[in-house]
């Protein structure tokens, strides 16, 4: 910039508006922190393109959008006439719980003619339950009888509500006897633990990673008061910034939430650069005002075009299809522009006020990295074929391990093993049991699937779905005639639509990642259009 244009920069700089009107706004933002929160639900992930959102869509339109979550008892108290009492409890109190629709178990699965619950005889109910073709596929009885589960149909809840959900079913089972343990999975206890875990994380990395920075800052100016400059700018633009997101109900999801440690290390950056110009400037004699003018002269474009082209290329990230993705690009854009105008109006009002730098003595290790550095660009510029060679090997055997990157889709990989909510859903899988399902939609133009030739089909489909490696269980309505009456007359809604001209066969899954269940997915699609050629498929 040239000198005329620096008599702004001496303005604000003597001037105190521009820090008070940066105290203001980070006062106004400040209780916008406190709604900060976390969401790694999946409709937070959920690509907006123009057919897996329309079908899932199309679906909830027809037979709700409901969740599942499934609480799992197990253990040598189980199988006796006060754990089944208890189980039963469970499942008739579950859906007084907000949130919870319905709840299906054991006990409304017990046939009414043979007496009420719980059964007279536990292992004989456990033998029948685990006979009954229905009851294994829903998921009411493990493949080897050790387990039991309810399965639950939950409201689409906002992450809140959904926390208190959790919180009231952990309090449901909380009461269970002796030898039975309990636990609830599924997609929202596994969001749950995922809020958890980034919540964490932020909560040890952030403290961690400004203590390490006014730990450097302070190693390498030796000024209390101009080690504070740098965290006093980056506290308050960091106010602004996440308070407005708060203010604006932003979540952070598992992708956003590297914010916060991304623009406090900018911000550091930003204002030491300018700091340690600021500082030449001072011990070149420069009073405090013309020091700032000076200093901006040469690093005021440079701090402009690094913060704009910084800001390119997160914001870039906007035209993604995946919604984290795309709010990760807009607030670091957003970020970035904050500290860019705090870079050109707080740091000149704060970077006056800096004293001027003592002369002191450099540190052994100050000594021995100059002279390292000294050494190693003198070598660089006398052997720059060297120097080229060396990086060109180095690309070479990068480049080698380009084929061997793999795209990881599946959730609970991002948990550690031995996780409580990846052992917990792993060990249930390993029963044959699965947390989540895929819906596949099958419409028939004119037809029902009530009539004995598209119920026939139906189940021959059914079976053929169960016989898929990665397949669980599989419900269909092809199933419900030989389920007890009652338990048939409930699931029908859940499975019939449109006058029966729409089902849904639910494939109850394991919690893995779309290479792992793309495979099944297939298959299903390819068995429905053999099975109904007619017919219109979809799978959600």
């Amino acid at each position: 910039m040239r000198a005329g244009r620096a008599r702004p920069l001496e303005a604000l700089a003597r001037s105190g508006w521009a820090l008070a009107a940066w105290v203001g706004l980070a006062t106004v933002a400040a209780p916008g922190l406190l709604g900060l929160g976390h969401d790694n639900s999946p409709e937070v992930f959920f690509v907006r393109d123009d057919t897996a959102l329309a079908d899932y869509r199309s679906f909830t339109s027809r037979f709700s959008d409901f969740g599942a979550l499934r609480v799992v008892a197990e253990g040598p108290g189980l199988w006796t006439r006060e754990g089944l009492a208890w189980l039963g409890r469970v499942e008739r109190r579950a859906p007084g719980v907000r949130g919870v629709v319905a709840a299906s178990g054991p006990s409304g699965a017990h046939p009414s003619e043979t007496g009420g619950w719980p059964p007279a005889d536990p292992l004989a109910e456990r033998d029948r339950l685990a006979a009954e073709p229905l009851a294994r596929d829903m998921g009411w009885i493990a493949s080897g009888g050790e387990a039991a589960s309810l399965l639950l149909a939950v409201r689409r809840l906002a992450p809140g509500e959904r926390r208190r959900l959790l919180a009231e079913l952990d309090d449901l089972l909380a009461d269970r006897p002796p030898e039975v343990e309990a636990r609830v999975v599924g997609i929202a206890a596994v969001n749950r633990a995922l809020d958890r875990a980034v919540g964490a994380t932020l909560a040890i990395l952030f403290p961690l990673v400004v203590a390490l920075g006014a730990a450097a800052i302070a190693l390498a100016l030796r000024s209390g008061r101009d080690t504070a400059l740098p965290l006093l700018v980056a506290a308050l633009t960091q106010t602004v910034i996440f308070g407005t997101m708060g203010h604006l109900g932003v979540a952070f999801s598992i992708v956003t939430s590297i914010l916060p440690l991304l623009l406090f290390v900018l911000a550091l950056a930003t204002v030491l650069h300018l700091l340690l110009a600021v500082r030449e400037e001072r011990r070149a004699g420069l009073a405090p005002e013309a020091a700032v003018a000076a200093a901006y002269r040469r690093k005021a474009w440079p701090v402009l075009w690094t913060g704009l082209t910084t800001g390119i290329g997160f914001g870039s990230l906007a035209i993604s299809d995946s919604p984290p993705v795309r709010a990760l690009g807009l607030w670091a854009a957003f970020g970035i522009a904050v500290l860019l105008a705090a870079a050109f109006t707080l740091c000149p009002a704060l970077l006056a006020r800096s004293r001027p730098p003592r002369p002191a003595p450099r540190t052994p290790f100050e000594r021995r990295g100059r002279r390292l550095g000294a050494t190693a660009a003198g070598l660089a510029t006398r052997r720059p074929a060297a120097v080229h060679l060396l990086f060109l090997l180095t690309l070479l055997g990068a480049l080698a391990g380009v084929p061997r990157l793999e795209v990881e889709t599946g959730v609970l990989e991002y948990f550690r093993p031995g996780h409580p909510a990846r052992a917990g859903l792993e060990a249930l899988e390993a029963k044959g049991v699965g947390a989540v399902s895929a819906e596949l939609l099958i419409t028939l133009p004119g037809g029902s699937f009530e009539s004995a030739a598209a119920g026939g089909r139906l189940g021959r489909l059914g079976d053929r779905l169960r016989a898929a490696p990665s397949a669980l269980g599989v419900v269909t309505a092809a199933d419900l005639p030989s389920a007890d009456p009652e338990l048939a007359r409930r699931a029908r809604p859940l499975l019939l639509a449109d006058g029966g001209a729409t089902t849904r066969v639910v494939i109850f899954l394991p919690f893995a990642g779309f290479t792992r269940l793309e495979p099944l997915f297939a298959e299903a699609r390819a068995a429905a259009a053999a099975a109904f050629p007619e017919a219109t498929v979809t799978l959600t």
